[in-house]
């Protein structure tokens, strides 16, 4: 008996050891408290660190563009700025109201034409100053603003606590536990910064002062973009989570508001433009395909209209062990004291993400000179058997887009669900490769009727020749 409670007295003081070290690494501050803005009206107020590399916003001298940080705790509220009241509720954080107020005051005051990018950052990643993500952060803003020098660059860069421990092997402990909190996160108080870019997109892109003609902007094939506030979204890994649980009730009742309306009636559609975001793009997104079920279903039932470029894309690889072995060994878990699944299909979907479910599927991105699957997918259920299309479109850097169509359906999906492998992006962080970025220029491009670069490199000019009949690269 004696050797048993030892043996019991050293488990739990292990069990209490890994606790303790998963539960490290919290912060009561921001990692980038206020700086003072130059802003008319803002309500920034200085931060009072040392540092001033650790504040918000930050504006690089000569890079043309402004970046804010806006962090949220595992409960999904805001940082407070700081403590020295002993009470930090008494300061919360003001990171949202600045952000919003920039865009605002480059709207008003400098009569600005704005693109802005959010990013939502994922698993064992954070708000750091050193941070990878915010490297490549810093250097996509640096670069988009050389590409669309007429527009004023804004990024918003969404931090949370997706890195708790930094012990190579025990960090992947943390799974359970950060995507708990990604949860949190998603319905915390990021929808407020979501809803008030979408209240300024709505003002600025929509018809004001009754003059529809001079004001409203939409998704224009013409090539006239007259959008005064654009946006692009991004969500990485449990970023795309928190993205995705996010976004999903604007995108659901985009879909869906005019469904049941009597034939031939119809309400004046909701413009994208005036919605949470131009385009959404998810990058390796990490959560269950069941919480994907509901957007699908909307999607397949939206009447687009023809050659809508997509509202929301997601680009899942086949090399990203993370989402495609880890996450479904780790949601086992996570589901075995759920209620039974009522299908096949449902059981499928509550261990595996969107992007390795088959029936969800839309797109496969390959490059030319790979042999792209062309066999036919089997749906389960009996649900059809998703066919591969010859080639839809060529995109820049040798990358093709293929469809998969269920024959009992129309092929006009405004959602996208893109299945790729490791030529393309070859792990489950590796997502800032130039043809992935290129590819998402082209994508927003479609929806400004501006493609965001040109087909520059070689490879493209030689297929574009060998090849007269194909879809040209834009």
């Amino acid at each position: 008996m004696s050797h048993f409670n030892a043996a019991w007295r050293m488990a739990r003081g292990l069990a209490m050891a890994v606790a303790a070290v998963l539960s490290s690494g919290c912060s009561v501050l921001p990692l980038h408290p206020f700086m003072k803005a130059d802003l008319a009206d803002s309500p920034c107020a200085s931060a009072h660190v040392p540092d001033p590399h650790r504040t918000t916003p930050e504006v690089p001298p000569e890079k043309n563009y402004t970046l804010h940080f806006v962090e949220f705790d595992d409960q999904g509220w805001a940082f407070p700025d700081g403590v020295d009241s002993g009470d930090p509720a008494a300061t919360p954080s003001r990171q949202i109201d600045c952000a919003i107020a920039d865009l605002r005051h480059k709207l008003e005051a400098e009569d600005a034409n704005v693109l802005s990018f959010v990013y939502v950052h994922g698993w064992k990643h954070s708000a750091d100053n050193d941070d990878r993500d915010v490297r490549r952060f810093r250097a996509l803003l640096a670069s988009r603003a050389a590409l669309f020098p007429d527009r004023r660059i804004v990024g918003i860069y969404v931090g949370w606590q997706g890195k708790t421990v930094d012990v190579w092997g025990l960090n992947n402990l943390t799974f359970w536990g950060r995507k708990n909190a990604a949860h949190h996160v998603s319905e915390g108080r990021v929808r407020e910064l979501f809803s008030r870019i979408r209240g300024l997109r709505a003002y600025w892109n929509g018809p004001r002062n009754g003059n529809a003609d001079e004001h409203d902007c939409d998704w224009q094939p013409s090539g006239n973009d007259r959008c005064r506030l654009r946006t692009i979204m991004i969500g990485h890994s449990f970023g795309g989570l928190i993205l995705f649980n996010s976004a999903a009730p604007y995108l659901l009742e985009m879909l869906s508001i005019d469904r049941d309306l009597p034939p031939g009636a119809r309400r004046p559609r909701a413009a994208r433009a005036r919605g949470i975001a131009d385009l959404i793009v998810l990058l390796n997104p990490a959560f269950e395909g069941s919480r994907y079920e509901p957007l699908f279903d909307a999607s397949q039932n939206y009447k687009s209209a023809d050659n809508e470029p997509p509202l929301m894309v997601m680009l899942t690889s086949t090399a990203d062990l993370a989402t495609k072995n880890a996450f479904p060994a780790a949601r086992w878990f996570n589901s075995l004291f759920q209620y039974p699944a009522s299908s096949t299909a449902q059981s499928a979907a509550m261990r595996r993400t969107p992007g390795h479910t088959d029936r969800y599927l839309t797109h496969e991105l390959c490059l030319q000179d790979e042999a792209c699957d062309s066999e036919p997918i089997e749906a389960p259920a009996g649900d059809g058997t998703l066919v591969a299309s010859v080639p839809l479109r060529r995109y820049c850097g040798g990358l093709v887009l293929r469809t998969y169509k269920a024959p009992d359906r129309p092929f006009r999906p405004v959602i996208w669900n893109v299945r790729t492998h490791e030529s393309v992006i070859p792990d489950h962080n590796s997502i800032d490769r130039p043809q992935v970025l290129r590819f998402i220029e082209q994508v927003y491009g479609d929806v400004t009727g501006l493609p965001g670069s040109a087909c520059d490199d070689v490879y493209d000019t030689a297929q574009q020749s060998a090849d007269p009949q194909a879809p040209p690269a834009p």
